[in-house]
């Protein structure tokens, strides 16, 4: 049970006590209890509507368009400034450009949080990138 919840039945007992209750004295000290329920009930009310109103807020502020291209997750929103950057699809920590010249020009991308995940690629992580367009 929710405090939301909590307080119509402590309400209820209340009303239930006043009804039984022998003396004015411990009548009014219950009816000072109910309003201080309402009080509490109210700011309950507000700080959850405050609550979803922030979370919403956060979600919008996260929001990321995301695309799976050539194995690399790409993601775009308002951290990467609007702009297509790539990520490792296995820890979704930015990707870094890799290049080894060993064999010829072989090039990919590796995760810049050294997960292990890489991928080979048949050009630069540049030009991987702009095949995404706008």
């Amino acid at each position: 049970m929710t405090g939301i919840e909590a307080i119509p039945k402590i309400s209820e007992l209340l009303h239930l006590l006043i009804q039984r209750a022998k003396d004015r004295q411990t009548a009014a000290l219950v009816q000072q209890i109910q309003q201080h329920q309402l009080v509490i009930h109210a700011a309950l009310v507000e700080a959850e509507a405050k609550i979803r109103d922030l979370e919403r807020r956060l979600d919008e502020e996260k929001a990321e368009e995301i695309r799976i291209h050539r194995m690399i997750e790409f993601r775009r929103g308002k951290r990467t400034a609007a702009k297509w950057v790539a990520f490792c699809p296995k820890c979704h920590l930015p990707a870094a450009p890799l290049s080894d010249e060993v064999f010829g020009k072989t090039f990919g991308a590796i995760c810049s949080g050294k997960c292990g995940w890489k991928v080979l690629l048949p050009k630069q992580l540049k030009e991987v990138r702009e095949e995404l367009g706008n």
